[in-house]
């Protein structure tokens, strides 16, 4: 490991003692679905926190009243906080974290240390995404900008029984803001530095037909050149260009029919570098180290470092993606009972070129490893239609519940070419590629259905049960022009298919149990599920072209969730402990020294862990926030692929031990009806590992993120101007580390070093 990514205890202790006095005070980073305005210090009424509202069981209900363990976060919050998408929300939310790299294709989400890190069509996420009702099928889809969000709920551990098949670690659940009856609409502008960030989002909503038909529409856009100099081509990169909006329309003819049309499109742009740390890297278990000193050669006058922010590539890395998605939503109310209906058409395209080498130009350098250039040019095609029919019964009987059907089919269309220039010697140049046509056909059907057993007032039993049935089937054919394997692409390989369908059950059982009015205690079990896999992707050969099992995990969970202080402190707490079977994973393996991943059931994983969320209202004016959790994510046993070292008992990727947040807003009432609004939040994590193959130069080390903002009010005006402060300790970091080609390299965040900003924001009435 290099001397200065070693684990830093003493600093570790420091910060992570400061963390826990500060939510030892209270308060978790959400806000409530529709907060009510507090009272002011000056008011002699009784101050309390108002209610939150979840659909984490498919039916607007108290979060305090579900055997779940739930994080949520405001789309307030977020535009607060100037958070544009899930991967900013990852910050606040201690168990939900995710993995980025070059492209949205291959990004993912995790919750307590697990999720699905894969670039093959041939399989699904573990943590499944909901917009508005309907099931995004594929992680890359989730990672565009948000608009007009209500709030995000964060579903932890498995939710098959409801949410699906791919929801065997959690649920994240996107609900966007309804559109008014009065005529109003906003305008938010802000800029920030480090790399002129400019963000402006509006929105117009009213009623188009009083009383029956409201609308709204909204767009947004943003562009920020980047942090990371290319200076082989003489452009600032790591930036992003994105632009889309949202069209939401809601019909009701009387109180016993509900329309809801949406329409949304994003287009993001992102130009993503890989950035040199070290010209050497180190195996796992032995720690020895190789050195590469052509790579060395082949980037100057870059310069590899810990914080190096500049890259010599000599291919202009960026990525493309155009999502759009079309429902409708109908609901009827059959006398006490509600039967939706919820029908979508979801369409992604992905353009990707990226650069494997990280080089210039090829070099040969007598008596080492030589470089090489690689540059690939990706093509995707998605399209997914879905269907989904439910009933809710109505609450207060003895049994009450949700049951209904799902259908979906998912098409993805995908091309891949890499193009590979080799330097054999001093003087010659040797030019070759791969080109592969690929895809999938996914079809899932499954009914599903959750019931609560109301004994008593007290006392309550939750069944639940889903059946699944899943076809996949692939087709997969490469032409290359080297007879042999050269860095990075196998030869030729002729058109080959394959098919395979399961059958699946998702199950649920739980007791729950109020102490109190305002105290509810819950243990559960749930059986999780996720269906077959193929391993589609550029480099597939013969020998990697059998379906993987299915993944199968089995849940337990005990909780507590309280509002205790005459409704003023608010606390949730849950203990865990999951086991998956047949986990479905990357593990590196090498092409002629390139790295490639390589999809397979990697066996027995397990996470267990404590985690808890609170928010305290210490005065009308001041609240805290406060969320932590302690995770132990390992490998329990692996199916190590042939050669590769044995990593049993070693921690899973993108899971630090301890990651916690606390926040704190205080409202400074003014005399001419104005007010100051203050806020800090700090973010702390241990150390994180950031490869399966457990080598130990990709590590994190641990670090904390502090933030601050102050903002003046002009309520009767709809004014508000805020000031930013990010990353204020100027704290360094990497998104992820990897093993490159000769090189140790990282992704660079967006808040990689101190910034500042500023955000006008007007609302309409």
């Amino acid at each position: 490991m290099l001397p200065a990514m070693r684990y830093r205890s003493k600093a570790s202790v420091r910060h992570m003692g400061v963390l826990l006095a500060l939510t030892a005070i209270g308060a978790l980073p959400l806000l409530a679905q529709k907060p009510a305005a507090a009272p002011s210090s000056d008011d002699n009424t009784i101050f309390e926190l108002p209610p939150v509202e979840v659909t984490a069981t498919l039916r607007s209900e108290p979060l305090l009243s579900i055997p779940v363990s739930v994080a949520v976060m405001s789309g307030t919050q977020m535009l607060a906080a100037n958070m544009a998408n899930l991967s900013d929300v990852t910050m606040q939310m201690p168990s939900f974290t995710y993995r980025f790299q070059g492209s949205a294709k291959d990004q993912a989400m995790l919750i307590r240390g697990l999720g699905t890190i894969t670039t093959s069509p041939g399989t699904e996420p573990d943590v499944s995404t909901v917009v508005d009702s309907v099931v995004l099928a594929r992680p890359g889809q989730a990672f565009m900008s948000l608009i007009d969000v209500d709030h995000i709920e964060v579903l932890k551990g498995p939710q098959g029984t409801l949410f699906g098949k791919n929801a065997s670690v959690g649920v994240v659940n996107i609900v966007t803001k309804d559109p008014t009856e009065k005529p109003e609409g906003y305008l938010d502008v802000r800029y920030l530095g480090s790399g002129n960030e400019e963000d402006v989002r509006a929105g117009v909503s009213g009623a188009i037909i009083p009383g029956k038909l409201n609308g709204m529409l909204s767009v947004m856009y943003g562009n920020y050149d980047g942090n990371v100099q290319n200076i082989t081509l003489n452009k600032t990169v790591n930036g992003f260009s994105n632009w889309g909006t949202r069209g939401k329309l809601v019909f009701k003819t009387n109180d016993n029919f509900k329309a809801t049309f949406i329409l949304s499109y994003v287009h993001s742009y992102i130009t993503p570098p890989l950035v040199a740390m070290a010209t050497a890297t180190t195996n796992f278990p032995a720690g020895v180290t190789s050195s590469f000193p052509v790579m060395a050669q082949a980037i100057l006058p870059v310069v590899a470092s810990t914080n190096n922010l500049q890259t010599g590539s000599g291919y202009y890395a960026h990525d493309y993606d155009d999502n759009a998605t079309l429902s409708g939503q109908f609901e009827w109310k059959i006398g006490e009972f509600t039967l939706t209906a919820i029908s979508a058409y979801q369409h992604w395209f992905n353009k990707q070129l990226q650069d494997q080498g990280n080089v210039p130009v090829a070099i040969y350098l007598p008596g080492t490893t030589n470089t090489y250039t690689s540059w690939d040019h990706g093509w995707l095609m998605f399209d997914a239609y879905s269907q989904e029919l439910r009933i809710t019964s109505p609450k207060g009987h003895l049994f009450e519940y949700v049951g209904g059907l799902f259908w979906e089919k998912a098409i993805d269309t995908e091309t891949y070419r890499r193009d590979v220039t080799q330097a054999p010697d001093a003087t010659t140049k040797v030019a070759n590629f791969g080109e592969a046509h690929y895809g999938t056909v996914n079809n899932t059907v499954a009914a599903y259905g959750e019931g609560t057993w109301n004994i008593s007032k007290q006392f309550r039993v939750v069944t639940g049960l889903r059946v699944t049935h899943d076809t996949l089937s692939f087709y997969h054919q490469r032409v290359a022009s080297s007879p042999v394997a050269v860095p990075g692409v196998q030869p030729t390989l002729g058109i080959h298919s394959g098919d395979t369908s399961a059958n699946g059950v998702s199950g649920r059982g739980g007791l729950q149990y109020d102490l109190a009015k305002n105290t509810m205690v819950y243990v559960t079990y749930t059986k999780g599920y996720k269906g077959p896999a193929y391993n589609v992707f550029f480099n597939q050969t013969i020998l990697q072209v059998g379906a993987l099992q299915p993944e199968v995990s089995d849940d337990y969970e005990v909780g507590i969730k309280t509002m205790a202080l005459s409704n003023r402190l608010q606390f949730t707490g849950t203990v865990f402990d999951t086991k998956y079977k047949n986990y479905q994973a990357n593990f590196q393996t090498y092409v002629l020294g390139t790295a490639v991943t390589n999809l397979i059931n990697a066996g027995q994983v397990s996470t267990k862990g404590i985690e808890f969320d609170s928010r305290y209202l210490v005065t009308p004016d001041f609240t805290l926030y406060s969320s932590a959790a302690w995770i132990n994510a390992k490998i329990d046993n692996f199916f190590t692929p042939a050669g590769a070292a044995n990593v049993n008992g070693q921690p899973l990727p993108f899971s630090p031990t301890f990651k916690g947040n606390v926040m704190g807003t205080y409202t400074i009432a003014m005399s001419n009806g104005y007010k100051v609004l203050v806020s800090s939040d700090y973010t702390y994590l241990t150390k994180q590992q950031f490869s399966l193959t457990e080598t130990p130069d990709t590590v994190q080390p641990a670090y904390g993120i502090w933030n601050a903002s102050v903002a003046l009010v002009n309520p009767a005006s709809g004014w508000k101007v805020t000031l930013f402060a990010k990353n204020i300790a100027d704290q360094h970091y990497a998104l992820i580390i990897s093993q490159g080609t000769n090189a140790l390299v990282r992704m660079v965040p967006r808040d990689n070093s101190r910034y500042f900003g500023i955000a006008i924001h007007k609302d309409f009435y």
